[in-house]
């Protein structure tokens, strides 16, 4: 491993360990459930995965805040080469590891999070075999590692049989459609007044996506 993945990582997992608490808080939340829950952390990965008496294994992801304000707060990524020569994750998720994972950005300030959303490992994997999902094109990192990215929006709105597939289980994004739509109101209210004051640039960055 050399040393500019190495550094990755490591910033990887000092933005976890700082705004895991809160990412956690929100997670529970999200997903109605207020039981015991153990952490295993990957520092390899920069992730963390917490398990729930068995019921499910969350996979936990955190991004650093300067990703939100972009085109690409909306992507959820998947390593698909890595700096070893071991199996990278998105082979291992295809495969069935995992069940959830949460993707989410850290605030600029505090240690607080932002922008959460939740899918459905197993559903994703279900529309990945039955392409209903298209992957996106694969893509390098300045560390060499390699990913591809699917758009939250467009995972919301895979159906089956004129059936919404379910793969998001649960988001912040006022414009994503998810299996536990019923966010408490002024949650959905605040993020969406958060969205309407968000910096011009942001809605430019918008513009060339639908352009594209």
């Amino acid at each position: 491993m050399n040393d500019k993945v190495e550094r990755t990582y490591a910033e990887r997992m000092a933005l976890l360990r700082k705004h895991y608490p809160a990412a956690l808080a929100s997670a529970r939340r999200m997903l109605k459930y207020d039981g015991e829950v153990t952490a295993r952390w990957d520092q390899k990965n920069g992730e963390i995965k917490l398990h729930a008496s068995g019921l499910w294994e969350l996979t936990i992801r955190i991004r650093g805040p300067e990703f939100f304000h972009t085109k690409w707060r909306h992507d959820i990524t998947f390593r698909t080469t890595g700096a070893s020569a071991k199996k990278v994750e998105f082979a291992r998720v295809k495969e069935g590891e995992g069940n959830l994972m949460m993707v989410c950005f850290a605030m600029p300030e505090g240690d607080g999070v932002q922008g959460e959303t939740i899918i459905d490992l197993e559903k994703f994997r279900e529309g990945l075999d039955k392409d209903l999902i298209v992957e996106s094109d694969r893509r390098m990192n300045t560390d060499g590692t390699g990913f591809v990215a699917f758009d939250i929006r467009l995972l919301g709105n895979v159906n089956l049989d004129d059936v919404n597939l379910g793969i998001v289980v649960a988001t912040k994004h006022p414009w994503v459609r998810s299996v536990y739509g019923d966010l408490a109101k002024k949650e959905l209210e605040d993020a969406q007044r958060i969205e309407r004051k968000k910096p011009k640039q942001a809605s430019l960055f918008d513009q060339e996506e639908e352009a594209s």
